[in-house]
């Protein structure tokens, strides 16, 4: 009856800790308010590194869901920026990164760079972020983009003289050479890196040293595989470790492929310990002994584990024990096996023996002092039975249906972040494609305009240069020729010829302005588009020009030539096409913008049409509008006039 009492107890008593297990599953579906009172600490905390301590845990809380995390996003990406919350950004980007979130990692990098900039353009976290995101493209594979990083980051370290973290970029050189099997670079940066880690941040120390030591061992002369063990076994020293010095405890046997490469150590190492009292080595011996046996050297091993089993601490050594067991029966020392054996089980025996009266003795009292209280517990088990294995079914259905919505959930918030993931990228990628583009036809009209202007400045000085100049020699020889034959004069051929030869000097002249208006390098823009009104006016139009809170100081030489091109192509348009006999055109500044007007009184174009089949001039206008980052407005009536209005950004 008793045994039967203590038996329900204990299945109550398992399926309570299940039950508990369980609901411990669904807290983080309810832990909302454990993700607000994080953040309320996290806004209440002035010191960067308890802030940043916080960040992890919201994160880690939050299962690296974006959606639960965007409160923690609001307060470290909000205006305004400061040194706390530049190191915030860079301890979130570092948490997504390290957790293996690579692309999301990279994303809150940039936001931080960005965020640092604006602050301050050479802000001295600029080369760990900078450095981190190389280590990112690294993971992934993206090595133009972890070279490029990694020189930024170097950059700035130098730039601020943080020689500290000169390591850090050069450790991302080691990774991307070595995806790129060029193992030489990849050493050479290595060393680098290790040179100037800070010997007293012994973490970053430790790990460079031991990737030396591994890359060392696949690769190099054996020389500096011992150089750098030498390295290895001083810097263990030199730290602040309780445990025995010897191979085993400071990883030494992690270097070495070989049963004979680790004996050999195994041997010195124990050599070492054997002087020093202070230190069992027991452990050490009973490693040794293990390799011996696995080459069949019987004889070192018994001898070792002899000694081990002489040690003071070995006297319950279980494993000892049972290790001499399987040494003698591999060596087929049969009567020495059995006695090791039997030591081994008397210790087994005494501790359980032990255990066991212990528990025999806790139990007879409990029965002796509480038997009239177990025998009421036992008829209330009785009685409570049925009620029992019904709870039993009902609680084990709850803990299945709760574990099959837990992992509906999951697998659904699972979908909706790589969904995310997946837009998210694509995005990026589609803006990647449209800035190169916009890029290239910048760069395409730059070239264009730059061709033109070059071309039209040749032209310009061929004509001035060459046709005038020998039209004016023609001249003179004409003036000869007069003086010496009458006849001609009588033949009122000179005057006529003379009159042709002025009209051919200022069609040059005239051609040569339109090309590179002289006024415009001597008078600027302003004085050009006076020449230009001037010009229209003396082909009997009537020509208005406003100019009103306008600086042109603050325009560059290339980008007033294009604005007085635009004018010019304008109101050729507005004579030749729209056949007007009235021009106005307005030039003003408001705040960073220039807007520029262009109205004739014309017969009006059909600006479909003009849109549709643009021709040269139109182009042209266009061309220069889209370099100059600005916009192109028509509005023009049939028989009514054409006002063209430009906006161009300052």
């Amino acid at each position: 009856m008793k045994a039967r009492l203590f038996h329900t107890i204990t299945i109550w008593n398992a399926l309570k800790k299940k039950l508990i297990c369980a609901m411990l599953l669904f807290i983080p579906l309810f832990s909302d308010g454990q993700i607000e009172a994080l953040i309320n600490k996290y806004e209440e905390t002035e010191d960067v590194k308890e802030s940043n301590k916080v960040i992890t845990e919201i994160v880690e809380k939050c299962e690296f869901n974006t959606t639960c995390t965007k409160p923690l996003e609001a307060r470290i990406f909000a205006h305004p920026t400061t040194d706390k919350k530049i190191s915030n950004a860079f301890q979130y980007a570092s948490t997504w990164a390290n957790k293996g979130y690579y692309s999301i990692g990279q994303t809150y990098f940039q936001v931080g760079i960005l965020m640092t900039t604006k602050m301050k353009a050479d802000h001295p976290m600029l080369g760990r972020f900078y450095n981190s995101i190389a280590s990112s493209y690294a993971f992934e594979n993206k090595l133009d983009s972890a070279m490029m990083y990694a020189d930024l980051a170097m950059q700035h370290f130098r730039q601020h003289d943080m020689t500290k973290y000169y390591w850090m970029p050069y450790h991302t050189k080691y990774l991307v050479y070595l995806s790129l099997k060029d193992f030489e670079r990849a050493d050479e940066n290595l060393i680098k890196a290790f040179d100037f880690v800070d010997p007293a941040n012994r973490m970053d120390k430790g790990f460079l040293l031991h990737t030396l030591i591994m890359a060392k061992k696949n690769r190099g002369p054996k020389v500096d595989f011992e150089k750098y063990i030498d390295e290895y076994i001083k810097f263990k020293k030199a730290g602040k470790s309780t445990q025995p010095f010897d191979a085993e405890h400071i990883g030494l046997m992690s270097f070495f492929d070989t049963k004979e490469e680790a004996i050999k150590v195994l041997e010195q190492r124990l050599k070492q310990l054997e002087k020093v009292k202070e230190v069992d080595p027991s452990t050490t011996r009973m490693a040794l002994a293990e390799n011996y046996t696995s080459i069949n050297e019987h004889a070192k091993a018994i001898a070792l584990l002899k000694q081990a089993k002489s040690e003071p601490s070995a006297a319950n050594n279980k494993s000892l024990h049972w290790q001499m067991y399987e040494t003698y029966k591999k060596a087929g020392m049969h009567q020495e096996a059995y006695t090791s054996l039997e030591s081994y089980i008397q210790i087994l025996d005494s501790t359980y023996n032990q255990i066991l009266e212990n528990n025999i003795a806790e139990s007879e009292v409990k029965f002796k002092t509480h038997e009239q209280q177990q025998e009421i517990e036992i008829r209330d088990a009785k009685l409570k039975n049925a009620n029992f294995i019904r709870n039993v079914i009902i609680v084990s259905f709850l803990i299945a249906a709760c574990l099959g919505l837990l992992f509906f959930y999951l697998f659904k918030k699972k979908k909706q972040y790589q969904t995310l993931l997946m837009e998210k990228e694509i995005t990026i990628q589609q803006q990647q494609i449209e800035e190169l583009n916009q890029k290239n036809k910048l760069l395409s009209l730059s070239s264009m305009i730059e061709g033109q202007e070059a071309e039209r400045l040749r032209i310009a000085q061929d004509l001035h240069d060459g046709l005038g100049g020998l039209l004016t020699t023609v001249k003179a020889h004409f003036n000869a020729i007069q003086k010496e034959i009458d006849q001609i004069s009588a033949l009122n051929m000179y005057a006529k010829t003379n009159q042709l030869i002025d009209e051919a000097c200022g069609e040059v002249r005239r051609i040569a302005h339109n090309m590179v208006p002289h006024s415009l390098t001597i008078s600027g823009l302003t004085g050009a588009l006076e020449d230009l009104k001037l010009s229209l006016s003396a082909k009997g139009l009537v020509c208005e020009l406003e100019i009103f809170n306008f600086d042109e100081t603050k325009l560059t030489d290339d980008k007033k030539i294009m604005l007085y091109r635009i004018f010019q192509e304008l109101t050729t348009n507005a004579v030749k096409h729209a056949e007007a006999s009235h021009v106005m055109m307005q030039i003003f500044s408001h705040e960073s913008e220039l807007h520029l007007m262009v109205e004739d009184n014309g017969k009006g174009l059909d600006v479909k049409n003009m849109v549709t089949n643009k021709g040269m001039g139109i182009k042209s206008i266009e061309s220069r509008v889209n370099f100059l980052g600005g916009t192109i407005n028509y509005d023009a009536t049939i028989g009514k006039g054409t006002t063209v209005n430009l906006v161009i950004p300052t």
